[in-house]
């Protein structure tokens, strides 16, 4: 069976090879690996754009990857990529195409040039719904007293970024509406997907977690943590609920002084303000407002093994975002045995984390609640044995790379026999 995967991901040996910029893969590759082990019958090709001007054919591990130059392309229009279809068509004739992610429409591109016969979308997030809760509960208001010089200059204020999101929701949803099946795993996207294209075909299948977390599953260790530390896997934009955080933040000093947040991505205090973007400023003013500078650390890009021993370092990973499907760095944290904190939100309180068993939740807009269950488990050793190991043994089943790729290659039999 020959499968054609559309992603924005490049494979690290790809990229190795086409002297690009190095990567550290994610879910594609993961993907890619578990159906190299299981599921031989599948022949992949991958198609991924990238800078410059050349297209190229690169084989490596028995995959066929096409690397599509996307100059002429905009994040809202991807029709320059006809001629780079043509050839993938020409060259590996797929009888499935797995578009992974509707984020962008470089996968309505093909649709619209060659129509949906054989072509399936993997539900990441729904751009379409996360559109909506954007602002993260930040009043109008307040967005527009923190737009900075930047923000002008760039034409990318909040209220851009935002209107650029719908745009591309609204190809998203005419690429749901021209499609017949999908991939997902949470009522959350079965329910948006049916609401945009009643007649689709839904298809279950979870994730597969990159390589670095399955090797140390289950390696968290209570003692051996930096007490009092929690960690955030990003908190660049308000729908990631970073400002949620600083909220709760002083209801848990009261109670340990000596707590730290530690945050992955760009460090929000670089730059003065003619540089910074408006969410920047605007938590920013609410951390030196309540005077916490000294509680948090932005610690910059990190790479999937940075991000394994950061998690590895904290007493608890938190997830307080206003809307997510799954929430895949939960379970990254879940496999290595991390006490989990999580806003109810999306599908996280269903597949993600299940209550008081492999992890804690709270409403999103509550960050009281998100400071009190922080201190539960600052607090309570047994509590955090039974968070650990649940969280454990949860995403052990939630990620298994075997039943994972059989339920790919199910969804594409399907499709063919269709």
């Amino acid at each position: 069976m020959k499968v054609l995967w559309i992603t924005f991901e490049i494979f690290p040996e790809v990229a190795q090879k086409a002297g690009l910029a190095p990567t550290d893969g994610g879910l594609v590759t993961a993907y890619a690996r578990a159906l190299a082990d299981f599921v031989p019958e599948v022949e992949l090709a991958v198609a991924a754009p990238c800078s410059g001007k050349t297209f190229r054919r690169i084989t490596t591990g028995g995959v066929t990857c096409f690397l599509l130059p996307k100059a002429g392309c905009r994040p809202d229009d991807y029709s320059a990529m006809g001629p780079c279809w043509q050839q993938v068509r020409d060259m590996f004739a797929p009888e499935v195409i797995h578009i992974h992610g509707s984020e962008y429409p470089l996968g309505l591109s093909w649709v619209r040039m060659f129509g949906a016969k054989g072509v399936v979308l993997s539900m990441q997030g729904l751009v379409s719904v996360i559109e909506k809760y954007y602002y993260g509960g930040i009043p109008v208001t307040t967005l527009l007293r923190n737009v900075t010089p930047r923000d002008i200059v760039r034409f990318d204020t909040l209220f851009d970024q935002r209107r650029r999101m719908r745009t591309r929701g609204r190809l998203e949803a005419e690429l749901i509406r021209k499609i017949s099946h999908v991939i997902g795993r949470t009522g959350w996207d079965r329910g948006h997907s049916w609401a945009i294209n009643p007649d689709i075909n839904y298809h279950f299948c979870n994730e597969i977690l990159r390589a670095n977390f399955f090797e140390k599953q289950g390696a968290w260790r209570a003692d051996g943590c930096e007490k009092h530390s929690v960690f955030l896997s990003q908190g660049q934009y308000p729908i990631k609920g970073l400002h949620r955080m600083v909220e709760a933040l002083p209801s848990i000093v009261r109670q340990y002084p000596d707590v730290k947040v530690y945050v992955a991505g760009s460090n929000l205090f670089t730059g003065r303000e003619l540089k910074i973007h408006g969410y920047a400023k605007y938590v920013n003013r609410l951390i030196a407002g309540r005077r916490l500078e000294k509680h948090f650390v932005f610690l910059g890009p990190l790479s999937a093994q940075e991000m394994v021993e950061r998690y590895l370092l904290s007493n608890v990973f938190v997830c307080p975002s206003a809307i997510e499907n799954g929430c895949l760095s939960v379970g990254e944290a879940q496999m290595l045995g991390v006490p989990c904190v999580g806003a109810y939100v999306g599908g996280v309180g269903e597949i993600t984390i299940d209550d008081g068993a492999s992890g804690l939740v709270y409403r999103y807009d509550e960050p009281e609640q998100l400071a009190w269950n922080i201190c539960r488990i600052f607090a309570d050793a047994s509590l955090v044995a039974r968070l650990s190991a649940g969280g454990n043994r949860a995403a052990m089943r939630r990620f298994d790379r075997q039943a994972n790729a059989n339920g790919l290659l199910a969804a594409y039999k399907s499709i063919v026999e269709e």
